[in-house]
């Protein structure tokens, strides 16, 4: 789901024609793509989204996610068989959701071994995400970032022309500075177990 609506975005630019709405939709959704993706962006999706998603066994107790968790629907192992929270693993860090890691528990009735192939032993449907809703700041970091986007479409330079010593030098101005500090007050930090 978009952080940001087109309406939403026309009230920051400042206009309620609609001719540009198929083009705010797609700025909407390549700013979003900068703020949840690697450098420059926070490295993580901020709203809830429902998924399944497939790692490998690792013959040990620990799964690190790839992704925010902030609940699990089922998680089956590779044998099809379904464990339960806090009986056969729990969610990490305590201080969750988002949780990072799941600790399968070695004395759980659904144990962590089961007699299949490892590739995509285990299956988690849940909901992955940051939280619920994208928090204020990274709405405002895609307005922002997708208001930028749209005056570039009118700009005449796109970069930064400087002319030291008679030679000429092209800067591009990138991400503005102002949507840079909040992608980098909010990008993922890994937390070591």
């Amino acid at each position: 789901m978009a952080y940001v609506t087109t309406t939403t975005l026309k009230a920051y630019l400042g206009f309620t024609t609609s001719g540009d709405d198929s083009l705010l939709s797609t700025l909407i959704t390549a700013a979003q793509s900068v703020v949840e993706g690697p450098y420059p962006g926070t490295d993580r999706k901020w709203e809830a989204r429902s998924e399944t998603q497939y790692y490998d066994y690792q013959s040990r107790t620990r799964l690190d996610l790839r992704d925010d968790l902030i609940s699990v629907t089922t998680l089956t192992n590779g044998d099809g068989e379904t464990m339960t929270e806090d009986t056969d693993f729990h969610l990490y860090p305590l201080s969750g959701p988002p949780y990072r890691w799941i600790e399968i528990k070695s004395d759980g009735t659904q144990n962590f071994q089961w007699s299949g192939t490892p590739q995509r032993a285990l299956n988690i449907v849940g909901s992955w995400g940051y939280t619920t809703t994208a928090p204020q700041r990274i709405v405002q970091a895609t307005t922002r970032l997708a208001a930028y986007y749209y005056h570039q479409k009118d700009a005449g330079v796109y970069d930064v022309t400087a002319t030291p010593e008679l030679g000429i030098i092209t800067v591009p101005q990138g991400i503005p500075a102002d949507v840079m500090k909040l992608l980098h007050a909010n990008r993922k930090k890994f937390m070591l177990g």
